[in-house]
């Protein structure tokens, strides 16, 4: 779906158009090009970073990003940058299935190579709505949340190897356990008016 010119039915967030029910678009006057939203049944109206161990303020300075932009990219835990779009991920809406789409790279969260096991490592991938992108949101007392693969038998988790929260340091599957490691922060991104 090609989002015509301008921002002017829509939010304008650093340089991206959100319009009613999560439809996303470039700006045309700034950049000369418009976001295709994959087809598919996601609506992705909510928009988030996500920061390791949602339990644990002091890492707010921290976010899951991307080492790139292809298909294949890893994901990372990065230092976060405001403005940096690669560090903001929107949500489809439905908790007990939800696609994670990369704003910047119009790519999804992805178990790569559709593996669900253990030390699987988390990519970006283009957004096909197979098992392999579809994730749970647990929420836990509202400050931290957990996000495991739906359909995988024994559960399987987003997770940082270790607890290991330094830039640079990429995701995996491991089994659920609810520890610290698999806990993350959703800090709603709120688009400012145009």
């Amino acid at each position: 779906v090609y989002m015509g010119v301008g921002c002017n039915a829509g939010v304008h967030y650093q340089g991206w158009c959100y319009f009613k029910g999560g439809i996303v678009g470039k700006s045309v006057p700034r950049e000369g090009r418009a976001l295709v939203l994959p087809a598919g049944r996601a609506n992705f109206t909510h928009m988030y970073r996500l920061h390791p161990n949602g339990w644990d303020k002091s890492l707010r300075h921290l976010c899951l990003g991307v080492s790139g932009l292809a298909s294949g990219a890893r994901v990372q835990v990065e230092a976060c940058t405001p403005g940096d779009s690669s560090q903001i991920w929107m949500v489809d809406g439905a908790a007990s299935s939800s696609n994670m789409l990369n704003v910047k790279a119009q790519k999804c969260l992805d178990a790569r190579g559709g593996q669900r096991t253990r030390g699987t490592r988390i990519q970006l991938f283009d957004c096909n709505f197979t098992p392999a992108q579809n994730w749970g949101i647990i929420n836990f007392a509202n400050t931290a949340y957990s996000f495991p693969l739906s359909h995988c038998d024994p559960p399987m988790c987003l997770d940082i190897p270790q607890a290991h929260w330094v830039p640079g340091q990429d995701l995996q599957l491991y089994d659920c356990n609810s520890k610290a490691s698999q806990c993350f922060g959703m800090e709603k991104v709120h688009p400012t008016q145009h």
